[in-house]
């Protein structure tokens, strides 16, 4: 079908990928279809990773996400289903894999624990960050930003190029303020799965404690960026999660529509220029290819 044909079949097949899968672990995790959250998950589908053109990193995120939907009820089927679709994702990209293995024996672990033990780990875990903090720095050159903090909440995918972007940003973070204010009011009618998945964006947010990366005689290592950027669509995705618990009010749900809606008009806009730019280059080429014959 020639390579124009090829490349927007494959990058639709990965975004459909991607859409669904976190749909799917969203509605497990939530305990019901939360289709009130889909303009955040398309926001997520056409964010920094997509645009960086990161398609390997992208499709095994989103097969994660489907094994991750079918794994959540441990049972012998669910899990016979998701290990093709795990190595499958592992061929793509390892990263976004060794997230899920670990993701799913917490699940594992936090299943067969007491919630006060439980609670005493996510405690410790603090402090342990911090130590291990202290015995990375004389062993390497790191490079530490407290903007990790900030990132580390996953709405910064939602900035994916200019500073205008910093509007969906905060708006995106008012309205998850008040979702998550209307989850942990009735917290004792909250489903098994937010339960679960509390303390993991817990500790993920404390990551902003960890090193951005490590300093070689090249500099910081490429990796770092596209750590903090996978992570950080994966745990948007846990924090969706986290919110399809809650019931939306009307304003709510209008709210994240016109969040989403600014953030595709900022990416039309952005897509326009490029285009334009593109084509005023050709002309350029052409004009100077003219005058030199």
């Amino acid at each position: 079908m020639g390579a124009g044909a090829a490349q927007r079949i494959a990058i639709s097949l990965a975004v459909l990928t991607f859409v669904w899968g976190a749909f799917a672990i969203v509605s497990a995790v939530s305990g019901r279809r939360a289709w009130h959250l889909m303009p955040v998950i398309a926001m997520l589908a056409y964010s920094w990773v997509f645009h960086m053109g990161l398609f390997s990193l992208y499709l095994s995120l989103g097969l994660c996400f489907w094994v991750l939907a079918l794994a959540w009820e441990w049972k012998p089927w669910r899990l016979a289903a998701a290990a093709p679709i795990l190595a499958l994702a592992y061929l793509a990209h390892t990263l976004p894999v060794f997230w899920t293995a670990g993701l799913l024996a917490y699940l594992w672990l936090a299943g067969r624990t007491a919630p006060r033990t439980l609670a005493w780990l996510v405690a410790v875990s603090l402090p342990a960050m911090v130590l291990l903090r202290e015995l990375v720095d004389p062993k390497f050159i790191s490079e530490w930003s407290l903007q990790r903090v900030f990132m580390t909440s996953g709405t910064n995918t939602s900035w994916t190029f200019d500073a205008k972007y910093s509007v969906v940003l905060v708006g995106l973070l008012l309205v998850w303020g008040t979702m998550f204010s209307g989850v942990v009011a009735p917290l004792g009618n909250a489903p098994r799965g937010f339960e679960q998945l509390l303390p993991i964006v817990r500790r993920r947010l404390r990551g902003g404690f960890r090193p951005a990366g490590c300093v070689g005689d090249s500099g910081l290592s490429p990796r770092a960026g596209i750590h903090l950027r996978a992570h950080g669509t994966g745990v948007a995705v846990c924090i969706c999660g986290l919110l399809g618990a809650a019931r939306p009010r009307m304003l709510e749900r209008y709210a994240l529509v016109a969040v989403a809606l600014i953030f595709f008009c900022f990416l039309y806009r952005m897509s326009a220029l490029r285009t334009r730019w593109k084509t005023g280059c050709k002309a350029s080429w052409r004009n100077r290819l003219r005058a030199t014959v």
